[in-house]
């Protein structure tokens, strides 16, 4: 992953991307990019980047907040 991946994601963090918007925010940057041609593939790829990144970030997913609001 560089920069270039993952910035949109980072930007938009704070406006609270989900983890589908960030997934999907990744995979169009990588057919922009053109190094993955199968479509399953692209998008295990982006749901890794998005997964990792959102790792990084500290950003919440669905299950963080049904959680919190469950308990």
């Amino acid at each position: 992953m560089d920069r270039k991946l993952v910035k949109q994601t980072v930007m938009t963090s704070v406006y609270g991307v989900t983890y589908i918007g960030a997934r999907d925010q990744i995979k169009r940057r990588l057919k922009e990019r053109c190094n993955i041609a199968d479509d399953p593939q692209l998008y295990s790829a982006a749901c890794y980047a998005a997964k990792v990144s959102g790792v990084c970030l500290c950003m919440p997913v669905k299950e963080d907040f049904v959680n919190y609001f469950t308990t």
